[in-house]
């Protein structure tokens, strides 16, 4: 990798922490650029704006998680249906630890600044249909053994909603509990009583 392509890769990385910690409107470039250890104007040497800026960090963080969700669906092959539900849940809070994306999910598929509300929200909903697309793979083979589809991707979308905060205010272990207490539910409530 070369020196300006590192340095764009940095201004990257903190420009995600700085906007998902602080919000877009309080970040400035300058924090950016003290986080990054260069001068302000350095910046623009790779991006026009600051808009364009979050626009390349929310493009990165969206086709990552897209790209992530799309591998998981063959991670999980050979499992019971519901412990590939569960194994993509905690697939999904490794996930968000581990790439630092969480504070950036939480803030903006809540609270999108406004003139990027629109490409936010659309990226999100490919997300999330790629979620549901794994969801109805999942369970479509013993669908007969299920409740109503629709009502299991909605419960399903509530958890990860759940985990999502959890992530936000509490620790791992706590969010892993709320997790595992949840799941407990959840599974014995998707089945049908026969």
């Amino acid at each position: 990798m070369s020196k300006g392509e590192e340095t764009k890769q940095k201004i990257l990385q903190n420009a995600l922490v700085l906007f998902s910690k602080q919000g877009y409107a309080q970040t400035s470039i300058r924090d950016i650029a003290l986080k990054v250890k260069i001068k302000a104007p350095s910046i623009y040497a790779y991006f026009s704006s600051k808009e364009e800026l979050f626009e390349s960090v929310a493009d990165d963080v969206m086709s990552d998680y897209l790209n992530f969700v799309r591998q998981k669906a063959t991670d999980i092959i050979g499992l019971s249906k519901v412990d590939k539900l569960y194994t993509f849940t905690e697939q999904i809070i490794e996930y968000l630890y581990e790439k630092d994306l969480a504070y950036f999910v939480i803030r903006y598929s809540v609270d999108p600044p406004d003139q990027f509300k629109d490409a936010i929200l659309q990226r999100f909903n490919e997300v999330d249909e790629e979620i549901k697309k794994l969801i109805r793979d999942i369970i479509k083979p013993e669908l007969d053994k299920y409740i109503n589809e629709d009502t299991i991707i909605s419960s399903f979308f509530c958890i990860l909603d759940g985990i999502l905060l959890s992530i936000g205010n509490s620790s791992r272990e706590e969010c892993e509990i709320r997790l595992k207490a949840t799941w407990e539910v959840f599974s014995r409530g998707i089945n049908k009583k026969h």
